[in-house]
């Protein structure tokens, strides 16, 4: 379990307790493996350790498109993600990861100490998932490919706390996460740098002003 996600909101001894009571499974993963197959029967929530995976669509003409980024700390499982009969949706590293498992029903269900944390985690687990899906949402609703890059590039620097963000992602994939042509895209991010907007080199990227 991600100490990252929850030792803001428990303290050590509610951590142990947790820990005692999910006995959380580890597993390493290569770069560009699948992790699961979202329309498979599983059981499992992933909080990823370390490392970044995306949530990729693929549609029925072989078109991929990724529709969610996780990065440390973040959770995914199919109990949080959509549901298409016309998408078939997979979760796939974009670096080697380190994902820690616990068992959805375990986290739904009341262990035998009736744990009120337990309540409190399963708060924060889709609180987080719906907090990582309205932020696409509200990037892919800006009308112009300016607005949903100052929008991404201005999220990823409040999460960062600092103006200077390093992109989870290369360009390409960012082209496909903002649904944008990656030619158009890579023309405004050189306007963003002319107008003093922001300061970039590859997937380096500093927000000056918004």
């Amino acid at each position: 379990m991600n100490k990252l996600l929850i030792e803001k909101d428990f303290d050590a001894d509610e951590i142990s307790g947790l820990y005692s009571c999910f006995k959380p499974a580890e597993k390493s993963y290569a770069k560009d493996e699948v992790v699961m197959r979202m329309s498979d029967k599983s059981d499992d929530v992933g909080i990823i350790t370390d490392g970044t995976a995306y949530l990729v669509s693929i549609n029925s003409d072989g078109q991929k498109s990724i529709v969610n980024c996780y990065r440390r700390g973040d959770i995914f499982g199919g109990c949080f993600s959509p549901n298409s009969l016309l998408n078939a949706y997979y979760i796939v590293t974009h670096t080697a990861c380190n994902i820690t498992y616990i068992s959805y029903k375990k986290l739904t269900s009341r262990c035998e100490k009736c744990c009120e944390k337990h309540v409190r985690l399963l708060d924060l687990f889709i609180s987080t998932s719906v907090r990582r899906w309205q932020i696409h949402i509200d990037i892919l609703s800006q009308r112009t490919i300016r607005s949903r890059l100052i929008y991404y590039f201005t999220y990823l620097a409040s999460e960062e706390g600092t103006g200077k963000v390093k992109l989870p992602m290369s360009l390409s994939d960012l082209a496909d996460y903002l649904s944008v042509d990656r030619s158009a895209m890579m023309r405004e991010i050189k306007k963003l740098n002319s107008d003093g907007i922001i300061r970039s080199k590859g997937t380096d990227v500093e927000v000056l002003r918004i």
